[in-house]
């Protein structure tokens, strides 16, 4: 009994000490910049590159509050699309996160998804945009907890979830064309 509670200790100070990070996941084939704005006094963090396909796991300050949008690498960091928003390691050591739409809700092909790590849940934000699992209005009860400080995001558009191109059939002699 006492090996079992030593070892439940051990394994709760190994959680506590390790850095909040967020794993970003780049669900397409287009390469991502992720932009950081931090609440103040807290760090600024640099930009982020996320490659086609690629995952990607970023280390951030203990206790840091902020947030982040992305974009298609090269696009400039002037408009804030689609928001994820974290404060980790507050209340109670918990990490609050949610996916908001408030900047600019139609930003739908980038910041996708948060979510825990290992539990998965609660999620925050959604693959098909626009849906009612994202922070858009001020006071909406959207934010989400963890006790865990190791969230994942999604970037861009899942392949199931992309729409085909509209075709559009005129007749054309006897066969019909497609656009």
């Amino acid at each position: 009994m006492q090996l079992f509670k030593s070892l439940l200790l051990l394994a709760a100070a190994a959680l506590a000490s390790a850095k909040p990070k967020v794993t970003f996941v780049n669900q397409d084939r287009i390469p991502r910049t992720v932009f950081f704005t931090p609440s103040l006094p807290h760090a600024h963090l640099p930009d982020f590159h996320v490659g086609a396909g690629e995952s990607k796991t970023m280390e951030f300050p203990s206790q840091w509050i902020g947030q982040w949008w992305a974009k298609p690498q090269g696009q400039p960091r002037l408009k804030e699309g689609m928001l994820g928003e974290v404060s980790f390691e507050a209340n109670e050591g918990k990490t609050f996160f949610d996916v908001s739409g408030i900047v600019n809700p139609t930003d739908w092909h980038n910041v996708k998804m948060l979510y825990p790590a290992v539990s998965r849940e609660p999620t925050s934000g959604c693959n098909d945009f626009p849906c009612d699992n994202v922070y858009w209005f001020p006071n909406d009860e959207q934010t989400k907890v963890t006790p865990e400080n190791h969230l994942i995001c999604t970037l861009g558009d899942r392949p199931q979830d992309r729409k085909a191109p509209k075709t559009s059939r005129r007749r054309r002699g006897k066969g019909m064309q497609t656009e």
